[in-house]
């Protein structure tokens, strides 16, 4: 959801808290894919940075 809605502050708390940067929703999309659709770039950037695969749905 944080992915979704391009709460930045909240992906960067989510990743330094250990959640899986790779780890997709019921509907198989991944945070960096849904970011990206929404047009949350600095998201995208965290999440690129963290160690998104880019070839990740």
């Amino acid at each position: 959801m944080a992915s979704f809605y391009g709460h930045r502050a909240v992906v960067e708390l989510l990743l330094e808290n250990g959640a899986d940067v790779s780890i997709c929703s019921e509907d198989g999309l991944s945070p960096l894919y849904v970011a990206s659709c929404n047009g949350h770039t600095e998201v995208v950037d965290v999440l690129v940075k963290a160690g998104a695969d880019v070839h990740q749905a």
